[in-house]
């Protein structure tokens, strides 16, 4: 980390699908939050990663256990 880098963001709760997440690990509940394109391997071929689509994930504060989440379109 740089001296100009912003600090990195502090764990949060995750509310998602009508439930507060905990993790199946070890049953903590703060989590850093993130997002991840999932490629596939003939749109990469393609050149057309940008049309792959993305999940949100969130790593365990306390173990570093990740949990999916896919991006559900209306």
């Amino acid at each position: 980390m740089g001296f100009f880098d912003p600090p990195a963001p502090e764990p949060q709760p995750v509310h998602r699908a009508g439930k507060d997440l905990t993790c199946a690990h070890c049953g903590h509940a703060a989590f850093y939050a993130g997002e991840a394109q999932l490629n596939t391997q003939g749109l990469t071929f393609l050149g057309l990663d940008w049309l792959n689509g993305s999940a949100d994930y969130f790593a365990c504060a306390h173990c570093g256990h990740l949990h999916w989440f896919l991006q559900v379109l209306p």
